[in-house]
């Protein structure tokens, strides 16, 4: 069970690293190609220019709106020149690339809200199968443990019927020898 629970969590990060790739991908063709292929990703990208100002701007399946594109090109602004990352706003997740050229920085962002979700479940899945696993494994362990402590109880059971059957063998021959003893006492 402990097994199927470590496919699990395997399978699962190989899930999430396999998304992940894929959005980098998307994005590092979007960057090195300047435009935005029509895929069903959703990306935006946008040319920053080092005073914070934003230039041309294209957006394929999403559509942020002038304040929200404000706060992220801040955001990854303040980053400084880090080539890539991941920055939240209202409460999505988006990845990035910055491609620098002159005075200002090419940047492409996808939406990964996804991945979010993605590890969200896969935390929910990995949590029952680990459950499950170990509602498994109790009554395996009971009747292992039933199974194990067989030959125990069984010398016991004999050391106890041997102590029993010495203490009455000895005893006969001692009570017989204290009866002797008081009759010879007596006739004297």
């Amino acid at each position: 069970m402990l097994f199927l629970a470590a496919m699990c969590i395997g399978v699962s990060l190989l899930m999430y690293q396999s998304t992940v790739d894929e959005t980098e991908k998307a994005l590092r063709t979007a960057a090195e190609s300047r435009s935005l292929p029509d895929s069903t990703r959703g990306l935006v990208s946008f040319l920053l220019y080092d005073d914070g100002e934003i230039g041309e701007t294209e957006q394929v399946h999403m559509s942020l709106g002038n304040e929200t594109l404000n706060k992220v090109a801040a955001k990854i602004g303040a980053q400084g020149a880090k080539p890539s990352g991941t920055i939240e706003q209202d409460e999505k997740k988006y990845r990035y690339l910055s491609l620098p050229e002159y005075e200002s920085r090419w940047i492409v962002i996808a939406e990964c809200s996804q991945e979010q979700a993605l590890i969200k479940t896969l935390q929910r899945n990995s949590m029952v199968f680990i459950l499950l696993g170990a509602l498994m494994l109790i009554p395996v362990c009971m009747v292992l443990t039933k199974w194990i402590s067989k030959p125990i109880e069984t010398a016991l059971a004999q050391q106890n019927d041997f102590v029993s059957d010495a203490s009455h063998e000895l005893k006969t021959p001692l009570a017989s020898i204290r009866l002797l003893s008081d009759s010879i006492v007596q006739s004297e």
